[in-house]
């Protein structure tokens, strides 16, 4: 169930984000993030470490936004007695292609991931991440029931990726989008993406119960603007100074022809019934209709979709956030904020359906 997060908490991840500098290794010169863009903070509350899988896309970003996880990196926050500090950022580990990548989260514990490329027009490290698929204990994939013949991709043997049960539920994943300049080869192009974007899609499946949370920044001194809000469903807002948070559910796949079902379509409680905010449940690729035209995990002989996003909205509208940039201010001020995912351990679908 959503909730309005913990401004405390969030603030002090905030307040970890904003000073945070970037040495990628020995060799290479110092890399300062900008301290008004978007900042991703990856946190695991469990008891027990977690690999955390990265996709990037492989082509057409925008200026700056990386296609290889060997520009990323990530940086374990910690407080000490004399406040914020953080350890020497650890790079994301390539496994495969250049766009697929892992890292392992030690329990309790937060992490800001950061790419170190500059904007090869303008110079500036802007943290551009645009289009990356974060996922937990695997990558994002659909459901492999005992009877397919094709087992989960893992990693090498004595890799950190489940490489021997199946993963009957399907992956979800967090596919964040931040601090686009909207540009490809230094213009503005129809190519280009210019909103930021986040949200916890279970459109393969869940495997893990996940929280995506969002700080907006606070109002900025003059002559800067402030940051526009992040917006959600029909009317959803999340303006200055203001936090949220959403998380995701169970989904319980069966072989075709037997019932399954999805609890990531309705958020609990609410009368009328509502969506979970930027949530995609299980089989929709098209976020809110009921009989989706192209379900990511058909043709496999398991269950497609269950139900899809009660959000109230014309076809293919919601399941996301989204936030435009404040055009008013220099490249590195249009955001701004924290955005989030928190591990919070595997998903646990009842024995049979309610």
């Amino acid at each position: 169930m959503w909730k309005r997060i913990d401004r405390l908490a969030l603030a002090l991840l905030a307040l970890l984000a904003l000073f945070m500098s970037v040495q990628p290794d020995a060799r290479a010169q110092q890399v300062t993030i900008p301290t008004t863009v978007t900042h991703l903070i990856v946190t695991n509350s469990t008891g027990k470490s977690v690999t955390m899988g990265v996709v990037l896309p492989p082509s057409g970003q925008d200026d700056g936004c990386t296609t290889n996880v060997n520009d990323l990196r990530m940086a374990k926050l910690e407080i000490g007695l004399t406040g914020k500090k953080t350890t020497g950022p650890q790079p994301v580990i390539q496994f495969g292609p250049t766009t697929n990548g892992y890292f392992k989260l030690k329990a309790r514990t937060s992490y800001e991931m950061v790419s170190v490329m500059a904007n090869p027009v303008t110079g500036n490290n802007e943290n551009c991440l645009q289009g990356l698929i974060i996922s937990f204990g695997q990558f994002n994939q659909c459901p492999t029931q005992p009877t397919t013949n094709n087992p989960p991709q893992a990693f090498p043997p004595g890799g950190l990726f489940s490489p021997g049960p199946k993963m009957p539920n399907g992956v979800c994943a967090f596919e964040p989008t931040l601090n686009l300049p909207g540009t490809i080869n230094g213009g503005s192009t129809t190519g280009a993406a210019v909103n930021e974007a986040c949200d916890i899609t279970c459109v393969n499946g869940a495997n893990a119960y996940l929280e995506l949370f969002i700080n907006s920044p606070q109002t900025p001194q003059p002559p800067t603007s402030a940051a526009l809000p992040w917006t959600y469903d029909a009317n959803g807002s999340i303006g200055v100074g203001q936090s949220f948070s959403t998380k995701n559910s169970w989904v319980k796949v069966e072989p075709t022809g037997t019932t399954g079902c999805d609890d990531n379509c309705v958020l609990p409680g609410s009368n009328p019934p509502t969506d979970r905010p930027g949530i995609q449940p299980y089989g929709c690729s098209q976020c809110n209709i009921p009989s989706d035209p192209d379900p990511p995990c058909q043709n496999l002989g398991i269950g497609d979709q269950y139900c899809s996003a009660q959000n109230g909205l014309p076809p293919n509208k919601g399941c996301s956030f989204n936030r435009s940039p404040q055009t008013l201010n220099s490249i590195t001020q249009q955001f701004g904020g924290t955005v989030g995912i928190n591990y919070l351990g595997k998903a646990k679908p009842p024995n049979t359906c309610p």
